[in-house]
């Protein structure tokens, strides 16, 4: 039997049909796979990028922070 230019044999009792529908449900599985991983991989950049930024954020304020308690304490200390 040629299944889209592919000879393929019985196995078992098995129609072409049936071979047919395996074969395209093993390459979706394959496909789904494939998709998972790529997501995965986008999905985990992202998160450790935002992750990044709220850190970036968390530092940038902190040290505002103090710059504004050094400056305000330099500017008393100055005064007196």
């Amino acid at each position: 039997m040629i299944v889209a230019g592919i000879q393929v044999r019985q196995i078992s009792g098995l129609a072409g049909a049936e071979i047919l529908s395996m074969a395209i449900s093993a390459m979706l599985g394959l496909l789904k796979l494939a998709w998972c991983l790529v997501t995965g991989l986008f999905r985990y950049r992202a998160a450790l990028q935002a992750e990044i930024l709220i850190l970036r954020c968390a530092v940038s304020r902190r040290n505002a922070l103090f710059s504004a308690i050094s400056i305000g304490s330099f500017s008393l200390v100055s005064m007196a």
